[in-house]
C-alpha cells in the first residue's frame, strides 16, 4: 500500500467543523423536518448518519487510511481485545483471516465492504464472530441435532487505487477460493462466499466468473455446487441516477459523491494522488465490476454454482433500486436455468440502511431483526439434515 502523508491539524479542524455544523443545522430544523420526515429512524440515528455522510464527503484517501487502519492490523487489535488466537493464511500474496476455528465444518470466504479503497473495519470483524458464536453454539430440535460448524476467513484484498484497480481484488478470491478447494481439500459443499457492500458486488463476480470465465482470472473449477452465498448490500452499479440516491439521501450514511469517486478510483479513472470530484458518470461497461449491466440470460446456470443464495439490502438505502432490478434480473435468469425460486431468498430491511447489520454493530444496538434474518439462513443451510452430504475428502 502506497504511503499516504498524515493528515494535518487544519485538515482534522476543517473535517470535524463541518460534521459540527452539519449536526448543528438538522438539530435546529429538526421541528420543520419532523412534518415530511426523511430521515434515519430515530434522531440520533439521523445525527449520526448525518456526521458519517459529512465525514465522507469531505475526506480524502489520507484521511480514510489515518481513520482505517490496514485489515491486518484490524484483525490484529480485533483479536488482542477478545483474548483470540490471530490466524492468517497467505495466497499467492493476499492474506485472509479466520474467524472461528479453520478446522470448521463449512468455511465462509468473506468479502468485506468499503467502496473498494477502505480495508475491513473492527465492526466487519465483530460481526462476523458474534454471528459465528452464534451459529456454532445454537441447537436445534430442541437439542436433538445440531447445526454444521462454521468459521469465516476474511479476505484482504488490494484496495484502489494505491494497491491494484479492477479487476485485482476479483483475482485474488478466485485464488482464494481454489486454495481452499484445492490446498485445503475442502468440498464445495463445505464452503460458502458472503460479502457486504463492495465485497457483496465481489461475491456475484465471483459466482459469474465461474460461469463464465473471465479472461486474465484463474479458472475455478467446481465438482459440485458451492453451499450458499450470502450479499449484503450488494453494489451492483455505479449509477448514481436511481430515485433511492434522492429518496434516500437522508435515511444513509452514503452520498451520491463519494460513491461516484470510489467507483473512478476502483476503475483507474482516479489516482491517489489526483483526487477531485467526479462529476462525470461512471460506467465500467463490465458486467463483473457492475453485475447490474448483465442480461437475465447471464445468470442462467448460476444455480449449478451456489445451492442458495441470500440477498439482504435496506430499505433506507440509496442503493435500493439498483439492488431490487438486479435481483429481479437475476433472478429470472436462476429460474430459467432450472434453478428453484425459493433457491434465491430476498430481504429488505425495514427503515435499515446500508449494510445495517454490520451497522448496528457501530452504533452498539442489540441484535436487531436483520441480524437475526441472516443468522437464520445460515443456520437453515448449515442443518443437520445436509450433514449427511459433508464427506471431507483426504489429503493425498
Amino acid at each position: 500500500m502506497a504511503e499516504f502523508p498524515p493528515p494535518s491539524t487544519l485538515t482534522w479542524l476543517n473535517i470535524a467543523a463541518r460534521v459540527l455544523y452539519a449536526i448543528t443545522i438538522r438539530l435546529l430544523t429538526l421541528p420543520i423536518r419532523l412534518l415530511n420526515w426523511r430521515g434515519a429512524p430515530t434522531i440520533i440515528e439521523d445525527l449520526f448518519f448525518t456526521a458519517v455522510r459529512t465525514l465522507l464527503s469531505h475526506s480524502n484517501l489520507a484521511v480514510f487510511r489515518a481513520i482505517f487502519k490496514p485489515t491486518a492490523s484490524a484483525y490484529q487489535e480485533f483479536c488482542t481485545k477478545t483474548g483470540q488466537k490471530a490466524r492468517s493464511l497467505t495466497v499467492q500474496g493476499a492474506q485472509a483471516h479466520w474467524i472461528g476455528d479453520e478446522n470448521a465444518d463449512v468455511v465462509v470466504l468473506y468479502l468485506h465492504g468499503g467502496g473498494y479503497v477502505c480495508p475491513a473495519s473492527p465492526d466487519h470483524f465483530t460481526y462476523l464472530s458474534n454471528l459465528e458464536k452464534a451459529i456454532n453454539t445454537h441447537r436445534i430440535d430442541g437439542g436433538a441435532g445440531r447445526t454444521l460448524s462454521i468459521s469465516f476467513l476474511v479476505l484482504e484484498y488490494s484496495l484502489a487505487p494505491a494497491q491494484a484497480v479492477f479487476p485485482a481484488p476479483l483475482r485474488e478470491a478466485a485464488l482464494t477460493l481454489s486454495h481452499l478447494l484445492t490446498s485445503s481439500y475442502r468440498l464445495p459443499s463445505q464452503i460458502m462466499l458472503a460479502g457486504d457492500s463492495a465485497g457483496g458486488a465481489l461475491v456475484i463476480a465471483l459466482l459469474s466468473h465461474i460461469v463464465h470465465s473471465k479472461a486474465g482470472i484463474p479458472k475455478v473449477e467446481l465438482m459440485e455446487p458451492l453451499r450458499g452465498a450470502v450479499v449484503l448490500s450488494p453494489w451492483v452499479s455505479f449509477d448514481t441516477t436511481f430515485d433511492s440516491y434522492t429518496r434516500n439521501a437522508e435515511s444513509d450514511t452514503l452520498t451520491a459523491s463519494v460513491m461516484r469517486m470510489w467507483a473512478a478510483m476502483y476503475l483507474g479513472e482516479i489516482i491517489a494522488s489526483n483526487e477531485r470530484a467526479v462529476t462525470w458518470p461512471v460506467q465500467s461497461n463490465d458486467v463483473y465490476a457492475e453485475a447490474l449491466l448483465a442480461q437475465p440470460a447471464w445468470w442462467s446456470g448460476v444455480d449449478n454454482v451456489v445451492d442458495s443464495m441470500l440477498v439482504w439490502f435496506g430499505r433506507n438505502e440509496v442503493l435500493r433500486d439498483p439492488i431490487v432490478e438486479f435481483v429481479s434480473k437475476m433472478k429470472e435468469g436462476w429460474k430459467a436455468g432450472g434453478g428453484l425460486d425459493e433457491g434465491v431468498l430476498v430481504v429488505e430491511g425495514r427503515d435499515e440502511p446500508h449494510i445495517g447489520p454490520i451497522l448496528s454493530v457501530s452504533m452498539g444496538k442489540s441484535k436487531t431483526s436483520s441480524q437475526v434474518a441472516v443468522e437464520m439462513w445460515f443456520l437453515d443451510q448449515l442443518g443437520a439434515g445436509k450433514a449427511s452430504s459433508l464427506m471431507r475428502p483426504l489429503a493425498p
